[in-house]
């Protein structure tokens, strides 16, 4: 019943941020949204086929939403994420890896998986200012882009850490620094100088 219920809830988010980002195109607005999707959704057979139906509801680009597995479960289930992460591309769907880098080896699925945006674990964010660390995560990205990844770092909540995470080669950062949760999607990028 728990399995269920992670994967109702799963498609529940999917329909309600397609509304919204329905609404979003309307206003003439491209917005872009990473949703985490449970192991149930990637173990689902009827996962795509559920999913297309919900984007052939509305005109929203089928990129416009990333989904995102956790490394955890693309390790644990390597081969059902290859196959996921194909279907997803095959219907122009994106995709991303959560909690990337704690695996013993967490450069040996990359070679396997079509995903093309990583998220790094947030460990790394809050030890950056450790020299280790710092190296350690710099060394992930690089080969990251090697394999042409994108990789997006987690946990930015103080100014501080902006230098060493520039100076590590991450393409995108993300975190209350940047803009705290808020209720709705109204964060006005035209107001940026």
């Amino acid at each position: 019943a728990q399995a269920n219920t992670a994967s109702i809830i799963d498609r529940w988010v999917i329909i309600q941020t397609i509304k919204t980002l329905n609404e979003h195109l309307k206003k003439g607005h491209v917005t872009r949204v990473i949703i985490n999707l449970t192991t149930q959704s990637l173990l689902d057979k009827t996962f795509i086929a559920w999913l297309l139906v919900a984007f052939n509801t509305t005109p929203i680009p089928k990129n416009s939403i990333i989904f995102q597995l956790s490394e955890n479960d693309v390790t644990t289930y390597l081969k059902q994420a290859k196959e996921f992460f194909e279907a997803l591309k095959q219907i122009k769907c994106q995709s991303s890896i959560s909690r990337f880098g704690c695996s013993v080896n967490p450069m040996e699925n990359m070679k396997h998986l079509s995903s093309k945006y990583i998220k790094v674990d947030g460990s790394f964010t809050l030890e950056i200012e450790n020299k280790e660390t710092r190296e350690k995560l710099t060394n992930i990205i690089k080969e990251l882009h090697i394999l042409g990844k994108q990789t997006i770092i987690p946990f930015v909540e103080k100014a501080s850490v902006l230098s060493p995470l520039w100076q590590t080669g991450a393409y995108y950062i993300q975190g209350h620094f940047l803009q705290p949760p808020a209720p709705a999607m109204s964060y006005d990028f035209s107001k940026e100088e």
